[in-house]
């Protein structure tokens, strides 16, 4: 199975940088089932091109891992996904 990445890709072109959207599934809680789960996206993207296109449900939180990349906003859950399989799981 392919690996989704869990940042936005870019791709050079000569000077022109073109940015693909985030495209990994939202997903559920694993705690409750709600669908209001927010992606925490780790690391420092490569300029404001890398975020753009991102749904309102991803956030970028650059270099300071806080332990999970996961949020439910209905239960406050928090966990890391692992797309190993293609699911988010705790």
């Amino acid at each position: 199975m392919k690996r989704r990445s869990t940042i936005a890709a870019e791709t050079l072109y000569g000077d022109d940088t073109v940015s693909a959207p985030y495209d990994v599934p939202r997903g559920t809680c694993p705690s409750c089932g709600s669908g209001k789960v927010t992606h925490l996206v780790i690391g420092m993207p490569s300029g404001p091109a890398a975020m753009d296109g991102s749904p309102a449900w991803v956030s970028w939180v650059g270099c300071v891992h806080p332990g999970y990349n996961r949020e439910c906003s209905s239960c406050g859950t928090t966990w890391s996904a692992d797309f190993a399989d293609g699911m988010d799981t705790p």
